[in-house]
């Protein structure tokens, strides 16, 4: 029979195990989500946030970049186009000014730019990438220095592996803060476009959420709130005991809770 190699029996390393994973794919998701809408490639064209349709042309809004196409090969994406924000009005405007005004074209962009505030996304990266190097700190420290290790400089060793891992708790705290507050954003945002904007136009425009995007935002963040609760309980893990005990040192602690008991019936007496 073939055996397995023992799992590890420390709670820490299994903690930041698999704190790494999620982090792991945490800024996978939150990388598709900046590259969506920004290339012609199925694969990140139809990551986008809002849809905007009219007369046969389709306009999606991603985080960092626009897509257009016609209606009719929205399967084939033979006339898909896509720029980066910042170059959407330039780079989509001929092909968008031969079919129809690029009001639906201004729309994304403000959508894009200024409503969905992008730079969270990064943010919400950026905080991530902080909380993973943190984390692979703290796994090599486990690894190398082991819970028996003692002498002055395995003192420094804890101070600073304890520096380190309230860093990173620290920023996987504020950015699973920030990306909440961003993907929630987005998503009202997108769900309010997607029912007000068929309403204000006679249906002339219509909006719809995209659920790719929806969904990876949100599982991106659910991985970052499984991942601070496992940094939690691995700092909580690592922290040595309060009141450590060397040779002969629970007796004399015995010894002098004994004494101070006795002082206390003294005086109550």
């Amino acid at each position: 029979m073939i055996s397995l190699p023992p799992l590890p029996k420390n709670p820490v390393l299994i903690a930041r195990g698999a704190v790494a994973v999620m982090l792991f794919v945490t800024a996978f998701l939150l990388c598709f989500l900046v590259a969506g809408a920004t290339r012609t490639g199925a694969t990140y064209a139809d990551v986008y946030v809002v849809r905007l349709a009219e007369d046969g042309i389709l306009v999606d809004a991603g985080y960092y970049g626009i897509c257009a196409r016609s209606e009719s090969d929205q399967y084939t994406n033979s006339s898909l186009r896509c720029a980066p924000v910042y170059n959407a009005t330039l780079a989509l405007g001929d092909y968008m000014s031969s079919s129809m005004s690029s009001d639906i074209l201004d729309l994304a962009y403000s959508f894009s730019n200024d409503v969905i505030h992008p730079g969270m996304l990064l943010t919400g990266l950026v905080f991530v990438s902080v909380t993973f190097l943190c984390n692979g700190y703290g796994i090599a420290a486990a690894i190398a220095h082991g819970p028996g290790a003692s002498g002055s400089r395995a003192v420094r060793r804890q101070a600073v592996a304890e520096a380190v891992a309230v860093l990173g708790t620290a920023a996987a705290v504020v950015g699973t803060a920030i990306w909440g507050m961003g993907v929630g954003w987005a998503h009202a945002a997108a769900r309010a476009l997607a029912r007000t904007l068929a309403d204000a136009t006679g249906s002339a425009v219509t909006a719809a959420v995209g659920r790719r995007a929806d969904g990876m935002g949100w599982a991106a963040f659910a991985f970052m709130l499984l991942a601070d609760a496992a940094l939690v309980f691995a700092a909580r893990a690592e922290r040595p005991a309060e009141r450590p005990v060397s040779a002969g040192g629970e007796t004399a602690s015995l010894a002098s809770d004994a004494t101070v008991v006795g002082m206390k019936y003294e005086a109550e007496a």
